[in-house]
């Protein structure tokens, strides 16, 4: 959410690395849903294809196929609050995400 986003990247000093911040609650719809990724690249004045979505979910899969953006997921199993016991980093085309077939 918006009131929790802008603050924390403001505090730990990123906020000025970022043209633009899309929370859950930024537009009138979410991931799974595209309108995020459409509204960046229309943001950027970039075509959907020329976009690159980094994403740690389902949802991102989802909306990135939907949205016909390419895909970048990063898949983490948390074992503890402050532990990553794996990573594993998947490049996921938009027209093939493993749990989208």
């Amino acid at each position: 959410m918006a009131r929790y986003t802008e603050p924390l990247l403001k505090g730990i000093g990123l906020a000025h690395y970022f043209d633009i911040v899309l929370s859950g609650d930024t537009l009138p719809e979410k991931k799974p849903h595209p309108l995020p990724l459409l509204h960046s690249a229309q943001f950027f004045g970039v075509t959907i294809d020329k976009l690159l979505l980094i994403g740690d979910s389902l949802n991102d899969a989802v909306a990135a196929r939907a949205a016909g953006c390419p895909v970048f997921c990063v898949l983490m199993v948390i074992i503890t609050a402050n532990r990553w016991m794996a990573s594993t980093w998947m490049p996921w085309s938009p027209t093939c995400p493993p749990h989208c077939n």
